[in-house]
């Protein structure tokens, strides 16, 4: 986390109950990697990934308007100077990115999560990841972290069968879609191993993802499906996930302007942009 003292949405000295939005990230083969790499290699490679994203400078929001639609139809938009960075920790095969859910810090938010796939991938480390949001403690200094945030998001990522980040229905159905970047996330009926599959999706699942697959190509880091396919294993019960993720990268190319044509988007059943003139009935 960025020490700056200019920087917004400082950890308290003591854990203080809020309400969190909470990306919980896993290394997918990792038990296999460190047989493999060993420890030190691992260690370092998580090292080095954390200062590729997660210590960047924190990003300057001096500039930044974000839309407060909790606030009312016509409320406007909320402007806010100063830094922010995103909370981060390991452990084990699992990553945490974590900030308050206030206005400024959204986009920032979803931004680093979708650094944090791409940069591990660039260094052919595949992650599989969950974004929730709910009331609980996150505090770094302490090491407490609690919360229905927490349990949601890792109960999503775990059941999706892809490379990929996932957003649960908190995070989906709360203000944070509305509020961000329709280039941000995308409609996408996530894989769900079939032990969890039911006639129903589970009470944490929603029709929407982070769309990481589109920052990648605005960061042109390359050919993505190269990438996965590179990295692929040839067992078929390792290697779906990362055809499931082929597969998206394919539905996030197909639907890069839906936000622009929503009356062309048929196969979308749930998701509409933001569409502020409507709103104010204009």
């Amino acid at each position: 986390m960025n020490t700056s003292k200019n920087s917004l949405f400082k950890e308290t000295p003591t854990p203080e109950k809020d309400l969190w939005l909470v990306g919980v990230f896993d290394v997918l083969g990792f038990s296999a990697r460190v047989k493999k790499d060993g420890v030190d290699k691992v260690y370092n490679d998580y090292q080095s990934l954390l200062k590729n994203v997660l210590n960047k400078p924190a990003i300057d929001t001096g500039g930044m308007y974000e839309r407060v639609p909790e606030a009312g139809a016509g409320a406007g938009v909320f402007s806010m100077g100063g830094e922010i960075s995103v909370n981060s920790t390991y452990f084990s095969d699992t990553i945490l990115l974590w900030l308050p859910f206030k206005p400024g810090g959204r986009k920032i938010f979803l931004q680093r999560c979708a650094d944090l796939i791409c940069e591990a991938l660039v260094m052919r480390i595949p992650l599989r990841g969950a974004i929730a949001l709910g009331e609980g403690y996150m505090h770094k200094a302490t090491g407490i972290y609690l919360g229905q945030h927490i349990v949601d998001a890792a109960r999503l990522e775990e059941a999706q069968e892809q490379l990929g980040i996932g957003l649960t229905m908190s995070a989906a159905s709360s203000p944070l879609i509305p509020s961000v970047e329709p280039t941000q996330y995308i409609e996408y009926d996530i894989p769900i191993k079939q032990d969890l599959s039911t006639n129903e999706k589970p009470e944490y699942w929603s029709p929407c993802v982070l769309d990481w697959a589109r920052h990648w190509r605005n960061c042109e880091y390359g050919d993505l499906i190269q990438c996965l396919t590179e990295l692929r294993p040839k067992e078929e019960r390792f290697a779906k996930y990362y055809n499931n993720a082929i597969k998206f990268v394919e539905w996030s190319i197909a639907h890069n302007d839906w936000h622009k044509y929503p009356e062309k988007q048929s196969d979308f059943k749930y998701i509409k942009p933001y569409n502020p003139k409507k709103e104010n009935g204009v």
